[in-house]
């Protein structure tokens, strides 16, 4: 196992990166899946030649951006742990900014829902009612 097969899974790599702007979890795990299986790499080299190549191409991991994300919101969040409206727009505008502008308002609005649905934050209503419309109404990531 020598340079060729990592500069091979490297193009390989490359080429896969050059059709998304973001690159997700399952994305990952496939990549990282093929370095093993086709490529005949440990885990480790997969993962380091794939972290390398995103950097190179400036491309947004998905994993690495949702935990700086989510360590954003726990701050906006307080102590309560709750996120309100002015808090998820706030936390919309870093999560763009952590993925390099790179996603649409909406993809990071249903993002950010996915990020906080899959944390121990909750959502605080907001209005006289203090209603969680507002927060149903942003359309999940598919």
């Amino acid at each position: 196992m020598g340079n060729d097969v990592e500069d091979r899974y490297r193009d390989f790599v490359v080429l896969r990166l050059e059709a998304e702007k973001v690159l997700t979890a399952g994305s990952e795990r496939e990549l990282i899946g093929d370095g093993i299986t086709k490529f005949q790499l440990n885990a480790s080299q997969a993962r380091g030649i794939l972290a390398v190549a995103a950097s190179k191409t400036c491309q947004v991991i998905e994993r690495d951006v949702a935990r700086s994300a989510l360590n954003v919101l726990r701050e906006l969040a307080g102590k309560r742990g709750a996120i309100d409206r002015k808090r998820f727009d706030q936390g919309v505008k870093v999560l763009k900014g952590l993925a390099d502008g790179q996603i649409s308002e909406a993809y990071a609005r249903s993002w950010l829902k996915r990020i906080i649905e899959d944390s121990d934050l909750t959502v605080r209503g907001s209005g006289l009612f203090r209603r969680k419309r507002w927060f149903r109404k942003i359309r999940a990531m598919g």
